[in-house]
């Protein structure tokens, strides 16, 4: 006999039982706007537009020595000459600190000049970062230390010593002329939040159109800001030039929610994570604190032992790396805001959302784009298996010019099981969907979603202890929990016998919509 009967609908189930469901199922959106915890940031004390002032407080290369000059130069081998605190860390006297003639100071040690410029903040290095103008550069670089800055600032209220970091003859690599001046400087003395004070001069613009960035960042490249005053022209990370003069910058803690959690953003860059509760998947059971993968391609792995960010997405299920992932948007992606990551709720009703902020899908000269969706694990189990529950939620889909090529779904450990989403709210199929549609929710859950009083829409399905009654012409298959198939027929106005069926528990696909029973 027939102990109890589902309306499943939605998707699947693989051979492991997980089924998907969406709106058409009545899956509701579910939606979690998260903030940025709290941040500093460097803000202008004084943004002066002045030519005149900037030669007024204008740091002589006499004053200083040359370090480096040329193109993709760099120099670690200099030392602070005083305690620095910034990003609210403090740098002791003695530490290595890099100048690059591409235009920025870090305060740590690199050996690479790094001409790419970027976004603040950017967990790719270099971090530590004081940026007066960073691009791809050639210029000399010249470091000096003012034992007290009243020998050039003589209304400076009192004895502060200074490191002063200048480039000069500088242009773009392979354009414009060399003429191009500016300099930061760090002041021994910290403003009212306990970070030193810090200056940019800039006296001669550069003769030729550049991409650059100016602009701050800490020391992991998950906090920072872009100057955007009236000596910028154009905005990060294509600053097309400045204008003279000087900018004082203090620091600011912007308040936040100190419960989220900023991993970064970037191209090709896998971060890690913590669980926050126990998660079972497939049937495995991640303990909270066990490590997870992140990738801005757009899935979240179970298997710490990945070192890949897996640019080239495929099918699921598929033996090949990456496995145990929850595919959201698995395609060549670029994150230009950030993944970030809260917990929501409390035990046993946590839910772990994972953001992916600002997402365009990667093209050498792809332009817009600001796709943002998230995967939401719920601390919830299904009945059935004990697997926890899983939403991937889609908030706005504009990847920008460059035309998705994307896959979404989850899979098991080894790819041999996985569960692809084949729903009416994508445009084409993996690993080629091209679109989704705003505001949509995926369920993936191993439990029925619905009850069997949902009707459905072309085709009325009765199912009793004699067997399953389809009233109009669908194609009927049955699955064992194992998901092999055990009956498959197309059928029309006709009654399919479950007399022979042994014990147990079956899923019943008829078209579209799939049901559970169990004998």
């Amino acid at each position: 006999m027939v102990g109890y009967i589902f309306l499943v609908a939605g998707g699947g189930p693989d051979g492991y039982g997980y089924m998907w469901f969406d709106q058409d199922d009545g899956v509701p959106y579910e939606w979690y706007d998260l903030g940025y915890p709290p941040t500093w940031q460097y803000q202008p004390i004084i943004d002066s537009a002045d030519a005149t002032l900037a030669d007024s407080m204008w740091i002589p290369t006499s004053a200083q020595t040359r370090v480096i000059g040329g193109d993709e130069a760099y120099d670690n081998t200099q030392t602070l000459p005083f305690d620095v605190t910034f990003f609210n860390t403090t740098y002791s006297a003695g530490t290595n600190f890099t100048i690059s003639t591409n235009g920025w100071i870090a305060l740590a040690s690199y050996t690479s000049a790094y001409y790419s410029n970027t976004s603040f903040p950017d967990t790719s290095p270099p971090n530590h970062l004081i940026a007066p103008f960073w691009d791809d550069l050639s210029s000399r670089v010249w470091v000096g230390f003012i034992p007290d800055i009243r020998t050039y600032w003589p209304w400076w209220p009192d004895s502060t010593s200074a490191l002063v970091v200048t480039w000069d003859s500088a242009k773009y690599w392979f354009a414009g002329s060399p003429v191009a001046e500016f300099q930061a400087i760090i002041l021994d003395t910290t403003d009212p939040n306990g970070n030193n004070i810090i200056v940019f001069i800039y006296k001669t613009p550069f003769t030729s159109s550049m991409t650059g960035s100016i602009g701050f960042e800490n020391s992991t490249g998950t906090m920072g800001n872009a100057y955007t005053g009236v000596l910028s022209v154009g905005t990060t990370p294509s600053v097309a030039n400045f204008n003279p003069g000087v900018v004082v910058f203090n620091s600011v803690l912007v308040p936040g929610d100190p419960d989220v959690v900023v991993l970064g953003s970037g191209d090709e860059v896998l971060f890690s994570a913590t669980l926050p509760f126990d998660v079972k998947f497939y049937g495995v059971t991640y303990t909270a604190g066990s490590t997870v993968k992140i990738s801005t391609n757009g899935f979240l792995s179970f298997d710490p032992s990945i070192t890949s960010s897996y640019l080239s997405n495929g099918t699921i299920p598929s033996t090949s790396a990456p496995n145990a992932i929850l595919a959201i948007w698995w395609d060549d992606n670029v994150v230009m805001g950030s993944i970030r990551h809260k917990v929501i709720g409390s035990a046993p009703n946590r839910k772990w959302v994972i953001l992916f902020d600002s997402v365009r899908r990667y093209a050498f000269s792809a332009t817009g784009g600001n796709a943002k969706f998230q995967i939401i694990i719920y601390e919830e189990t299904s009945t059935t298996t004990g697997d926890n529950k899983i939403v991937f939620s889609y908030n706005t889909t504009d990847f920008g010019s460059a035309t998705p090529n994307a896959t979404i779904g989850i899979e098991d450990q080894s790819g041999s099981i996985g569960l692809p989403y084949t729903g009416s709210r994508i445009t084409g199929t993996q690993p080629n969907i091209s679109a989704i549609l705003p505001n949509t929710s995926i369920l993936f859950q191993t439990d029925a979603f619905t009850s069997i009083s949902e009707a459905l829409r072309s085709v009325k399905v009765s199912i009793s202890k004699d067997g399953i009654k389809v009233d109009g012409k669908a194609k009927v298959e049955i699955y064992d929990v194992l998901g092999k198939r055990v009956f498959s027929s197309e059928v029309e106005n006709s009654k399919i016998s479950l007399k022979d069926l042994p014990k147990g528990v079956y899923f019943v696909k008829v078209g579209q919509k799939t049901y559970k029973i169990v004998r």
